[in-house]
C-alpha cells in the first residue's frame, strides 16, 4: 500500500510539472519573446519564436506621395509631381512647417492648405513655438481630408502662409480606410522645446483603433534625426542645409497604427531651436448615407392590398408612364378630386454608406408651385389620416402600416421598403451595397385644405422614429406631380377651366 501511495504521488508531481512547462512554452511561444535564435537567410530576418506583430486597425498602410523643401521668401509651398495617384476614398494627409509668424508659443492660424481638385482640407491642429519675435521659431501644422476627385500625380497640393517666409517644408501621405468610413481625430498635448535634443508627444483618448502620427517641426538642419522604436518612419525633412541652422527650419513624420487609449513618441538625437513635437489620433467614423429621389409613379388604389397593379389612371388606355405627370388634360387622366385615393410610389438611392435595417425613416411632403423643383420652397407634411391639411395619409385600414413591399415597380429599384399610411416610412430591409435604390408605397388622399384646379409637388425626405424631423435629401431627380381635378367654381360654360388664376385649357373637351 505504501509503494502504491508513494507511486502515486510522484506521477502526480510529473502531472503537474509537464502541466507547468506546457503552460510556460505555451505563452512564451505566444508573447514571442524572449527569443531564443535569431538568424538571417538570403537577407532575411529570422526568430524563434516568431515575433508577434502589434494588432492594426482597419487603416491600410500609410504610403508616402511627396514632399517640397524650400528656402526662398515668399508666401506658399507646393508638393508637385506626386508618386502616384491618390484615388477617391483614400484619406490624404499634409504636414507643412513653417518659420513662425506669430510670436507666442501655442495654437495659431497661421497655414491654409489646396490643392487642383479643391479639396476640402481639416486643420488636424497648428501649432506655433517662438522666443517672442517673427521668424525666431517654427510653426507646424497637420491637415488631412477624404479624396472625392481624384488626385493625379500631375496635380499639386499647396500649403499658403499668412505672410512672406522663407524656410518651409510639405509632406504629402495617404492611408486607406474602409468603403464608407471617413476620419476624425483627436489630438494630443502638443511638446515644445526652446531648445534640445529629444522631444515627446503625448495623447490620452478613448480606446479603440488609431492611426497615431507623430508631427514635429522645428528650427534646425538636422538630418540625423531618431525615430521613436514602436514607429515607422514616413518622412525627414530639412529646408536647406546651408549652415544656419538657427534660421532653417526641419520636419519629421512618423506613424503607429494600433489600438490603444493613450501613447508616447519620442524622436530623439536630433538638434533643434523653437520645436513642438504634437501626437494625432486618426480613427474611423461611418459616413452619413446620402440619398436621391430617382423615380415615381401614380398608381390607383387597389383594394386591400399594398401590391399596386393600375398606373393612373383608372381609365382604359391611361396608364402615366414613370416620372410623368399627372395632368389636368386630357379629362381621361382623372385627375383626383378631394376623396380618391391615391397611391404614389418612390424610389430612393442610397449612396456613401449603406443603411441597416430598421434604423432609417422617411416621410411624404407637398407644396403648390408651378415649378418642378423638390429642392426649393416651404414644405408641408402629409398629414395624418382625416387631418386638417391638403393632402393626409389614408384612413383605410385595409393594409397594415409598414407592411414590407413585394413587388417592385420602379426602375433600379433594389430593396422593397414599406407601405406607409402612417408616417414615418419605416425601412425593413437594409442595403448591401452603396448606390442601392429602396422603394417605398405613399397611400394619401385629400384633406380638409384639398385645392381643386391646383399644382402639387410631392417629395420625400428624411426623419426620425417619430416623424417629427425633416431633412430634405441630398439631391432630387425626379419630383413628383399632380394637379387635382378642377371643381364646378374652376369651369366655364365652354369647358375652359381656370387653375392658378390662370386659364389651362377645355376640361370638357378632353
Amino acid at each position: 500500500m505504501k509503494k502504491i501511495k508513494k507511486f502515486i504521488r510522484k506521477e502526480r508531481k510529473q502531472v503537474l510539472k509537464t502541466v507547468f512547462v506546457t503552460l510556460l512554452v505555451t505563452s512564451w511561444l505566444l508573447a514571442g519573446w524572449p527569443p531564443l535564435l535569431e538568424f538571417r537567410v538570403k537577407n532575411r530576418e529570422f526568430r524563434i519564436p516568431s515575433e508577434i506583430e502589434e494588432a492594426k486597425a482597419a487603416f491600410g498602410t500609410p504610403t508616402a506621395r511627396g514632399s517640397a523643401v524650400e528656402n526662398s521668401n515668399d508666401n506658399s509651398i507646393v508638393v508637385t509631381s506626386l508618386s502616384g495617384n491618390i484615388v477617391v476614398g483614400r484619406i490624404a494627409i499634409v504636414q507643412c512647417v513653417s518659420d513662425n509668424n506669430d510670436t507666442a508659443n501655442g495654437a495659431t492660424t497661421f497655414h491654409s492648405l489646396a490643392d487642383t481638385d479643391t479639396h476640402t482640407w481639416t486643420r488636424v491642429y497648428e501649432e506655433t513655438d517662438s522666443d517672442g519675435a517673427a521668424d525666431d521659431g517654427s510653426t507646424t501644422s497637420l491637415w488631412w481630408t477624404k479624396v472625392v476627385t481624384q488626385i493625379d500625380t500631375t496635380d499639386s497640393i499647396t500649403c499658403t502662409l499668412g505672410a512672406n517666409k522663407t524656410d518651409k517644408t510639405l509632406a504629402v501621405f495617404e492611408v486607406t480606410v474602409a468603403a464608407g468610413f471617413t476620419v476624425a481625430t483627436e489630438v494630443g498635448t502638443p511638446g515644445h522645446a526652446d531648445s534640445g535634443t529629444s522631444l515627446d508627444g503625448s495623447i490620452s483618448v478613448t480606446s479603440r483603433d488609431y492611426l497615431f502620427v507623430g508631427s514635429f517641426g522645428a528650427e534646425g538642419e538636422d538630418e540625423s534625426k531618431t525615430k521613436d522604436a514602436d514607429y515607422t518612419l514616413i518622412y525627414s525633412l530639412v529646408s536647406t542645409t546651408s549652415g544656419l541652422p538657427a534660421a532653417n527650419v526641419q520636419s519629421h513624420l512618423q506613424y503607429r497604427i494600433v489600438t490603444a487609449a493613450s501613447d508616447t513618441v519620442s524622436i530623439t538625437t536630433t538638434d533643434f531651436t523653437n520645436g513642438t513635437h504634437t501626437l494625432a489620433g486618426f480613427y474611423e467614423v461611418a459616413l452619413s448615407p446620402t440619398y436621391t429621389q430617382n423615380h415615381y409613379r401614380w398608381y390607383v388604389n387597389p383594394s386591400s392590398s399594398e401590391n399596386v397593379t393600375d398606373p393612373w389612371s383608372a381609365n382604359a388606355g391611361i396608364d402615366l408612364a414613370e416620372d410623368t405627370s399627372l395632368t389636368p388634360i386630357p379629362f381621361a387622366n382623372d385627375p383626383p378630386g378631394s376623396t380618391q385615393q391615391v397611391r404614389l410610389r418612390v424610389n430612393i438611392t442610397v449612396n456613401t454608406n449603406t443603411i441597416t435595417a430598421n434604423t432609417k425613416y422617411f416621410k411624404l411632403q407637398f407644396r403648390t408651385g408651378t415649378d418642378s423643383d423638390c429642392s426649393t420652397g416651404s414644405w408641408t407634411d402629409v398629414g395624418a389620416a382625416a387631418g386638417a391639411e391638403a393632402w393626409v395619409y389614408t384612413s383605410e385600414t385595409g393594409v397594415a402600416d409598414d407592411t414590407t413591399l413585394t413587388v417592385a415597380k420602379l426602375t433600379g429599384t433594389d430593396r422593397l421598403e414599406t407601405y406607409s399610411r402612417v408616417k414615418p416610412a419605416n425601412t425593413p430591409t437594409a442595403t448591401s451595397a452603396i448606390g442601392e435604390d429602396i422603394e417605398f408605397d405613399f397611400h394619401i388622399v385629400g384633406g380638409t385644405a384639398f385645392a381643386d384646379a391646383t399644382r402639387y409637388l410631392f417629395r420625400a425626405v428624411e426623419t426620425t422614429s417619430d416623424g417629427s424631423g425633416t431633412t430634405a435629401l441630398n439631391t432630387y431627380t425626379n419630383c413628383a406631380i399632380m394637379n387635382t381635378e378642377p371643381g364646378t367654381a374652376n369651369l366655364m360654360r365652354h369647358g375652359n377651366f381656370f387653375s392658378g388664376g390662370s386659364e389651362r385649357g377645355f376640361y370638357w373637351a378632353d
